[in-house]
């Protein structure tokens, strides 16, 4: 069902009267419910109506005057407020109709003026969209839609029995049959557009959310969602079977970038990232803080939906310089979530008191930014934050508890909250309790250039991570040591720190890029390849340059199954309840993820993206 967004703030005013020493207090106060419209795909000529409910909560009456609307748009119809009066406790109901003359976007701004005191001028966003008569897919009770943004299907690039792929397909990478893997697709989803970077999550249900960095015109089924800069950051929303349900665009002329998003156990999505300037999401108008002095310093940004699309909150956080950025996030199954990042040489007040910063640490040529831990209720308000002077927790995963597990590199010395852990650059590895206090946290080196993927922690409260090895590190097994060619590791520690197992893989790895586990323990991985490169179950050869592979182990780190993809950037892998593994990811060019050719435009070459469910 979705949630109504319910606008309601209360101010009071004094009014005099003859009783004594005592002061009367009346308020008068506008409710509006809900606080926009969403008409979803309407067919062109059809005439659709939608109820805006006005309450008066206060003890004052609300005399409304005059509506404005920020375009003459005849495709809506307005309901007219002016000398309505609205006594006290009470409500009243107006008619909104949308009958679409074109197909394509429509939008209105109705403002509502009144002498209420809490809003005498209260805006409501209204969105539609006008469709073929012929289809009409009923109204999409989804929340506020930011113009440009669709409710758009996707484009199904086959089904599972589409046969193997088609060696003869110029250009058409394969996919590598000669060690144990997943088995054909369950199904692919192919966006054509332009994208740079994504992340995926999934819901206990099987919903699916990805985000990425919206860099040009893209198609998700139905229509073009369009970026205002270089890159947008765009929240789009499926269904268990792959199917869009509706999407968000963080639009804004300036770059804005987000982290990959995390679902709770209802399916309300979290996203983080950062922005510049001004951007508008959901309806909503944020404008970036820029310290005096700064050419124009981001701001943290944090938002949570509904399941169906509507907006819950928007927050956003400014810094005091630098360039601040959320690096990752996690909702616990309550709603409650932990984001981490850089501080990016300022500092953030996230409402609780300035989270310091500073400038870092510098070591040879590299910098290591100051970093943060924040902890916010399911509204949005930080209950704690964490600043580190000379390292950036840059992943997170929670235990059974809510805990967060961190990992992220630091320079010289870093204190989790354990004790002063040293390294002239390296890795560390840390478990939180909920309320913060650190239970252990391990520092390992880092080399040259100190690098730490997506880690993950499975129901016993064991922590499975991929460090990058750029130099060799003994994790409690023994000394793993890397070459030129194969940065790849993988080590499991107990839910007290201690060693379970640790690995690196035969052959040129490339690295690993992120972990995640299943009900079972089972962990799912994935990686670069450059060339040949054996995970367990036998060598996978790359057919050209750089490639990706997903491989899931059991829990002792025995593998189960491989399976190469010849994709330009695999960016997000998930388990669903049932252990069914999903991968996200980035190609371009033409390429064959098991179901046939999916082609991606050659001019100014694009990149296009894509889900699957393995």
């Amino acid at each position: 069902m979705h949630k109504q967004l319910v606008a309601a703030f209360a101010l009071v005013t004094f009014a005099s009267c003859n009783c004594g020493d005592r002061v009367t207090t009346t308020t008068s106060t506008l409710v509006v419910e809900p606080s926009s419209l969403e008409f979803g795909n309407v067919p062109v000529g059809t005439p659709r109506t939608l109820q805006l409910v006005l309450r008066n909560s206060g003890t004052a009456p609300i005399t409304f005057e005059a509506n404005t609307v920020s375009d003459l748009n005849t495709e809506f119809a307005l309901p007219e407020l002016n000398g309505v009066e609205l006594q006290a406790s009470a409500e009243l109901s107006r008619t909104v109709q949308f009958t679409p003359t074109t197909e394509g976007e429509a939008t209105v701004l109705l403002t509502l003026h009144s002498n209420a005191n809490n809003s005498p001028q209260f805006v409501v966003f209204i969105h539609g969209r006008g469709v073929s008569a012929a289809i009409d897919a009923g109204p999409i009770d989804a929340g506020t839609l930011d113009a440009g943004t669709l409710d758009a299907g996707t484009l199904d690039a086959g089904v599972a029995d589409a046969g193997v792929p088609d060696a003869g397909v110029p250009d058409a990478g394969t996919l590598d049959a000669g060690v144990p893997d997943a088995g054909p697709s369950s199904w692919v989803k192919f966006f054509s557009g332009d994208l740079d970077d994504i992340g995926l999550a999934v819901a206990p249900g099987g919903d699916l959310a990805i985000t990425t960095w919206l860099a040009g015109p893209t198609d998700f089924g139905q229509g073009t969602i369009t970026p205002q800069s270089s890159r947008n950051c765009l929240l789009v929303r499926f269904d268990a079977a792959g199917t869009t349900r509706w999407s968000r665009l963080v639009a804004g002329a300036g770059i804005n970038e987000c982290a990959p998003p995390t679902l709770d156990a209802t399916g309300n999505v979290v996203i983080a990232g950062e922005f510049q300037n001004t951007i508008t999401l959901a309806g909503s108008i944020k404008t970036a803080v820029t310290p005096v002095g700064s050419s124009g310093a981001y701001n943290l940004l944090f938002a949570r939906f509904d399941a169906d699309g509507g907006t819950q909150w928007i927050e956003t956080f400014n810094s005091s310089g630098g360039t601040p950025r959320a690096l990752a996030v996690a909702a616990t199954p309550a709603g409650d979530f932990f984001a981490v990042g850089s501080l990016g040489g300022g500092g953030i007040n996230f409402g609780n008191g300035v989270t310091p910063g500073g400038n870092g640490v510098v070591v040879g040529n590299v910098q290591y930014s100051s970093g943060y831990l924040a902890h916010f209720t399911s509204s949005g308000t930080a209950l704690w934050t964490r600043g580190y002077g000379s390292g950036t927790p840059s992943s997170i995963a929670l235990d059974v508890d809510g805990g967060p597990a961190i990992a992220g590199v630091f320079a010289s010395t870093i204190d989790l909250g354990t004790g002063t852990l040293a390294q002239s650059a390296g890795t560390f590895v840390a478990q939180l309790t909920s309320s913060g206090p650190a239970t252990f946290a391990r520092a390992y080196p880092g080399g040259s250039l100190p690098e730490v993927s997506r880690l993950t922690v499975d129901g016993a409260g064991n922590v499975i991570f991929p460090p990058v090895l750029h130099a060799p590190a003994d994790f409690g097994g023994g000394t793993l040591t890397p070459t030129s060619t194969n940065l790849t590791a993988l080590v499991k520690l107990s839910s007290t720190g201690s060693h379970v197992w640790s690995k690196t893989f035969s052959g040129q790895g490339g690295y690993v890029t992120q972990a995640v586990t299943d009900a079972a323990g089972n962990v799912l991985v994935s990686g670069s390849v450059t060339g040949n490169l054996d995970l367990g179950g036998g060598t996978l050869t790359p057919s050209s340059g750089t490639q990706y592979w997903v491989a899931k182990f059991d829990p002792a780190g025995n593998h189960l199954w491989s399976r190469l993809f010849p994709v330009l950037w695999i960016g997000g892998i998930a388990f669903d309840a049932n252990g069914a593994a999903y991968v996200a990811g980035l190609t371009r060019g033409t390429v064959d993820l098991g179901t046939g050719p999916l082609v991606c435009p050659t001019a100014n070459t694009p990149t296009c993206g894509f889900i699957m469910k393995l």
